[in-house]
């Protein structure tokens, strides 16, 4: 939707957004609203601009069962919600309970939002964590840190994805991309959850003790990444045949050994691009970490981390 009329707009937003009043601080504001929407299997993304003008945003108690994560592009804002009151910017979102009282007040605002439903997030959750509770308790600050790692990736996720669509956010394309980057956003939002890291870290100190033969062939995969690795190598340096090795592998890592492999890979060419010199190039760190195939390493890269390698790139340290 794009237009100039603020009823429009308001009534727009009502619709995509239920139990949100938005009203224009100051009379003689002229409004140039553009509102987008995606749905994502059960996610709805959202990108909403309302021009060079000064909004509020009012809602009351909800049976929306659901959060909303607002990211501004541009633009300053305050909010009142859960209890807090802190600033919004492009360094600091929201992450919106739908159910609970909002209060914000957005200047020269552009943001880029996506709706969760609860169950959906939880869902998600125990197949991550492999908890079969029935009740999990998702801990989270409304606060969004968008400075921070898990910030920084769930902006480019969200941001590729809208890209992905060419401008135009109708919700058509590959079912099996929409489930791609519907995992996207769901992994990405509970990394930023405070509690989620914690619950990994637990379950993992449950696991069983990691077979010797792992550990040989998983350090020797950190020392020796930027190095020719290949199956012959690592059971010889395991102590153990393959079929041992990747048995218990899986047990431990949920993955192949190669495939762990690959995954370091990712992870040290990640690190190169956070912290590339000017000059250097994707295809100088893809070739240092073994990837030869430009659109396979671009490939691999999304799926791992949401974003495409330039992206990382243009947005180094």
């Amino acid at each position: 939707m794009s237009s100039q009329n603020f009823d429009d707009a308001r009534a727009f937003w009502a619709e995509m957004i239920p139990g949100d009043t938005i009203s224009l601080l100051g009379k003689k504001q002229e409004i140039d609203a553009e509102i987008n929407g995606l749905t994502l299997g059960d996610l709805s993304l959202v990108y909403a601009n309302f021009g060079d003008c000064d909004v509020h945003i009012q809602s009351s108690e909800s049976e929306s069962n659901s959060l909303y994560l607002l990211l501004p592009m541009h633009g300053t804002g305050h909010c009142k919600h859960l209890g807090q009151e802190f600033e919004l910017s492009t360094d600091q979102g929201l992450i919106r309970d739908m159910r609970r009282p909002l209060s914000a007040t957005e200047l020269q605002f552009a943001t880029l939002g996506v709706s969760i439903p609860i169950d959906k997030l939880e869902r998600h959750y125990r197949l991550m964590v492999e908890n079969t509770a029935s009740q999990i308790k998702l801990d989270f600050d409304c606060r969004l840190d968008l400075g921070s790692e898990a910030g920084r990736h769930l902006r480019n996720t969200m941001t590729f994805i809208a890209n992905s669509f060419d401008g135009v956010m109708d919700g058509s394309g590959n079912a099996k991309i929409v489930d791609q980057f519907q995992d996207f956003l769901l992994t990405n939002t509970l990394l930023s959850l405070p509690n989620f890291n914690a619950d990994i870290d637990r379950q993992l100190a449950k696991t069983v003790a990691v077979p010797h033969y792992v550990k040989r062939a998983r350090d020797y995969i950190q020392a020796h990444a930027d190095q020719s690795i290949t199956i012959e190598t690592l059971v010889e340096h395991a102590g153990c045949s393959y079929r041992t090795l990747q048995r218990a592998f899986g047990n431990v890592y949920d993955m192949a050994p190669m495939t762990y492999l690959k995954t370091v890979r990712l992870e040290r060419a990640h690190e190169d691009l956070m912290n590339a010199s000017h000059g250097e190039t994707i295809t100088d760190i893809a070739t240092r970490w073994g990837f030869t195939h430009l659109s396979r390493f671009a490939k691999s890269y999304v799926k791992q981390y949401g974003v495409l390698p330039s992206e990382t790139l243009r947005h180094r340290d």
